[in-house]
């Protein structure tokens, strides 16, 4: 069942000085921010990946300034009600109601970034354990036919099942991301972050509001999962030109 969503587009302020004893990354204070908008603890928050009350993802950034893509089942908090912090602040909140037409059978361009992964079975502990879906075929079979647009294109198709089909799958980036807190010690939590973009048709609308609300794959804390969709041709060749032709066959 379809729940009321804002969405944010947000401008904050993160002082990462790491020469500076500040052991934090910066995907970390921007976990922070993110929370602060909503009044929350971030310790509480990360990691969880059960039902969560909002998505993110960093758009683009300044030195240090960072603007930031929200989607929320609440509204964030008045700009002057957000706490300030020495390492953080929020500078600006545009907010508006997010109920987007999406009847079946029209297409759109979307872009996601997604930590994909399926369990491991194969380690001699006996015990599985989670792994980039790319990384898990390419490890197991060099010679693999396939690309990794095509296995992360799969991917996504298999979560939006029942609400929309891929058409086409673009990688406009893919890299190891490392999360660390102030004090986290030496050792970050680390996992692989890739950047989709492509088409997509409505099959169900309000089943594809629902999974938007909720997120695809894991790391949602971190700016992961947040599906962005656009009328076609309207955002992706601006963001992505190259990778939006090849994946809207242009």
């Amino acid at each position: 069942m379809s729940v009321p969503l804002s969405i944010s587009r947000v401008t904050v302020e993160v002082r990462h000085e790491p020469g500076r004893g500040d052991q934090a990354t910066l995907e970390y204070r921007l976990h922070q921010s993110v929370a602060d908008l909503f009044g929350e603890q971030p310790s509480r928050t990360a990691g969880e990946e059960g039902e969560r009350q909002y998505l993110w993802r960093a758009l683009r950034s300044l030195r240090t300034q960072h603007v930031i893509l929200v989607l929320s089942r609440l509204a964030p908090l008045p700009l002057a009600e957000v706490p300030t912090w020495p390492t953080r602040r929020t500078w600006r909140i545009e907010t508006k109601p997010y109920n987007p037409a999406l009847p079946a059978g029209r297409e759109l361009d979307y872009e996601v970034r997604l930590n994909a992964t399926r369990i491991d079975h194969s380690s001699r502990a006996g015990r599985g354990k989670r792994v980039d879906v790319w990384e898990a075929i390419w490890g197991a079979d060099h010679e693999t036919p396939l690309s990794p647009a095509a296995v992360y294109g799969d991917y996504l198709q298999r979560k939006l099942a029942g609400a929309a089909e891929v058409l086409t799958t673009a990688v406009t980036a893919r890299g190891e991301v490392g999360v660390r807190r102030p004090r986290g010690g030496d050792d970050a939590m680390r996992f692989v972050a890739v950047d989709l973009c492509g088409r997509l048709c409505v099959t169900d609308g309000a089943k594809l509001l629902d999974l938007l609300s909720a997120g695809i794959g894991r790391q949602k804390s971190f700016g992961c999962g947040l599906i962005c969709l656009s009328r076609p041709g309207t955002l992706l060749p601006n963001r992505e030109p190259a990778a939006a032709q090849r994946a809207l066959g242009v």
